[in-house]
């Protein structure tokens, strides 16, 4: 009973001497996130009343009202950092300390009840504001139409956005000062307690940063990115502040609030308390090992020093590394970073024995920790991530699937399969790509060329994710080669999840329109691009839209891929192939009817001399390695450099042979046969099929001395021999 008294007391003493800092909260938590909810509920409410009375009401922005926020919260976040000190001041003072120590309770009760008064002092008055912003939030629910629609809802409710910015915001707080009170019970003054909350809290976060940079760099196809901003997230006060960073810049972009989501997860809140929690027992335990007499000191516990500035020199080296392993770079680029950790060690190591009494340590100390460092770099480095780099996972351990790509047509495209075909394809790419890798790895590649590695003939990047069995994640991301993407494209284009992703998108693009009662003004566009229009109703759109989605479910794979020749495209981008029977019917029934003579009548309509069109033609495919030729495919320099290769200036003479070849040519076409050409033509990329070859042949035929140059590539650059312009 005594002990529990005498803990009372010591708890309502150190909460009385907060009393100035906790009226400095309140204010604060007053202008913090109450004021955002009142600008952004203004500033809807003005928007949606100048939609009524534009001539009354004139829109005008309420960032003012984030600013005031933001700044109430920055300062809010000062007061956390000041309560934990004012708290905890007795800490640093060698007179305060012999007193406080003498009282009649255990360490631990000390600890306890000093961590709750501070943490009390900001977290009620910062919990009850949360009062005002839920009236303002109630009012504006009541009051503005908009604010509480179906249509804002389908994003994120108002209420529940209030509710996870209040959590996210105390959370943060509760981990800085949480991590000022553990820098407090290691250190023995008031001025290594200020750097080292600082430097544990920008350092730490800055090393999970290297680490996975240099896995990323080291293991070809990481996605350590987005890892370490997970990890940033769950673990530092600097990755919860990311999180509120980007919360306010949607609020301040975004003015009608659709496009904002949830901002953490009940996985994101478990994953900080239980960091928080971890971070409070180790204060705890350091606090029951210090001692009165440690006061003064400038680290109580050596460990923790030598693990903090270890963290400095990590972050340095890898200064040291990078500027080592750019282009054409040597020794003498480490020179300023070496120099720089110098200064910053030694300062640190002069502060620690306050002088330089051990400064032939300090340079040993600084050797090591720096070497050291270096040698986890390489490591990392010469085991290309401990082996990460080569883990392919086996087919049968994958659940399912996830790869992100740009389809045949130039569009994203989602393929998420738990087909173990599928998979097992996907995994046999994957296992290609790695295989070309270590071979490149095998003509021993400078630091450089490693980190910049690109395969040859690569322009299409995929990212791969497998959700494993045992419950984990595996994601890559690669540049892969042309062959690779045509067998990527062959699985997606009749993956059902896919199709869904395509034909869902096509309808968001048409969704204002058909929901209308208006006729709308609907174009579809011919393989050159040239379009075609007719007024439609809503009706004929939704059925259109219907017809397209049958036939893509009913189309094959060699369909997409091979065999059929585009007809048209629907929003310039979702190509209606000859083999769409139902979409080409209901297109025509509509009055619109796509034919050669039409196209071929457009293309008339713009002489080359007025145009000054450039054509590149490509007709020796023969010399590819690739074994597909594709619109869009990665031009080689087998290809690019070869005797028939041509960069024409057309002129007016060549425009009817020019025409007659390229009506036959296919934008969205895939071949094997190496006897197709490759046309470039205003931007836009065509194979023109092996059995139309002889049009591309009589067309160069046509060509005289001089109508065109030479073009070829090497890797960096494109040349040209000689070069005429034509334009009359």
């Amino acid at each position: 009973m005594a002990a529990q008294k005498a803990f009372l007391n010591n708890f309502s003493v150190k909460l009385a001497n907060n009393k100035k800092l906790f009226i400095i909260s309140c204010v604060l938590s007053i202008f913090g996130m109450p004021m955002m909810v009142l600008g952004k509920v203004l500033e809807i409410y003005e928007m949606e009343q100048s939609k009524i009375n534009p001539e009354i009401y004139q829109y005008t922005g309420y960032e003012y009202y984030s600013v005031i926020s933001v700044a109430a919260m920055v300062i809010l976040l000062a007061v956390v950092i000041i309560t934990a000190f004012n708290i905890f001041h007795y800490l640093y003072s060698r007179p305060l300390v012999d007193m406080v120590y003498a009282l009649p309770v255990t360490s631990g009760q000390r600890f306890t009840g000093d961590y709750l008064a501070g943490l009390l002092t900001f977290s009620v008055p910062y919990i009850v504001s949360l009062i005002p912003s839920l009236i303002i939030n109630a009012v504006a629910e009541s009051s503005i139409p908009y604010w509480a629609s179906s249509e804002f809802q389908n994003s994120i409710s108002s209420l529940s956005l209030i509710m996870q910015a209040y959590v996210c915001v105390f959370l943060i707080m509760l981990m800085l000062y949480t991590t000022t009170v553990l820098v407090l019970t290691f250190c023995g003054s008031i001025v290594e307690s200020i750097g080292y909350t600082v430097i544990i809290n920008s350092v730490v976060p800055l090393v999970m940063i290297i680490l996975s940079m240099f896995f990323e760099y080291s293991v070809y196809g990481s996605s350590g990115g987005i890892s370490v901003s997970h990890l940033l997230k769950c673990t530092t006060v600097i990755g919860g502040l990311g999180i509120m960073y980007s919360l306010i810049v949607d609020l301040l972009n975004d003015t009608n609030l659709e496009y904002i989501y949830d901002i953490i997860s009940v996985k994101w809140v478990i994953a900080y308390l239980v960091i928080a929690a971890a971070v409070f027992f180790l204060a705890y335990f350091l606090y029951k090992k210090r001692k009165a007499e440690d006061v003064t000191k400038p680290f109580v516990f050596k460990a923790v020093y030598y693990i903090l500035v270890g963290c400095i020199c990590f972050c340095m080296s890898s200064g040291m590394v990078i500027s080592f392993s750019s282009e054409d770079s040597g020794i003498g680029s480490c020179i300023p970073w070496i120099i720089s950790s110098i200064i910053v060690f030694f300062i640190l190591d002069t502060m620690q024995n306050r002088g330089f009494k051990k400064f032939g340590q300090g340079i040993l100390k600084y050797l090591a920790m720096t070497g050291g460092s270096i040698l986890v770099f390489m490591i990392i480095y010469q085991t290309n991530g401990f082996g990460a780099a080569f883990y392919v996972p086996k087919a049968e351990s994958v659940k399912s699937v996830f790869v992100s790509y740009r389809d045949i047509s130039g569009t994203y495209a989602d393929l998420s399969t738990e087909n173990n075909e599928d998979i097992s394809e996907i995994t046999d790419i994957h296992k290609e790509i790695v295989q070309n890798y270590s071979e490149f790895l095998d003509t021993k590649p400078s630091m450089y060329d490693r980190f910049n590695y690109t395969p040859a003939n690569s322009t299409n990047y995929i990212t791969i994710t497998y959700d494993m069995r045992s419950g984990r994640s595996v994601s890559r991301r690669y540049r892969i080669n042309n062959d690779q993407y045509i067998e990527i494209c062959t699985i997606g284009c009749t993956n059902q999840k896919n199709i869904d992703y395509t034909t869902d998108n096509l309808k968001d693009c048409y969704e204002n329109y058909s929901k209308s009662d208006n006729p709308y003004n609907f174009y579809i566009y011919d393989r050159f691009g040239n379009d075609f229009e007719r007024n439609i109703s809503s009706n004929d759109l939704n059925n259109l839209l219907q017809a397209y989605e049958k036939d893509l479910k009913n189309a094959s794979a060699d369909d997409i891929m091979h065999e059929a020749e585009t007809y048209c495209t629907i929003y310039n981008s979702a190509p209606v192939l000859t083999t769409f029977k139902n979409t080409i019917e209901y297109l025509e029934n509509l009055g619109l009817k796509i034919t050669d003579e039409k196209s071929m009548e457009r293309l008339n309509d713009y002489p080359f001399s007025q145009t000054n069109t450039i054509s590149n033609i490509f007709s020796d495919m023969s010399v590819s390695e690739s074994k597909y030729i594709f619109p869009d495919m990665s031009i080689e320099d087998s290809v690019a450099q070869s005797e028939n290769s041509y960069s024409i200036n057309l002129k007016n003479k060549h425009q009817k042979l020019f025409i007659e070849m390229l009506i036959h040519a296919q934008p969205f076409y895939v071949t094997d046969d190496h006897n197709a050409m490759l046309i470039i033509y205003n931007g836009q990329s065509y194979v023109l099929p092996a059995e139309y070859r002889s049009y591309g042949e009589n067309f160069l035929k046509s060509l005289n001395s001089g109508d065109y140059s030479r073009y070829y590539t090497d890797n960096d650059y494109t040349y040209s021999d000689d070069y005429y312009d034509y334009r009359f």
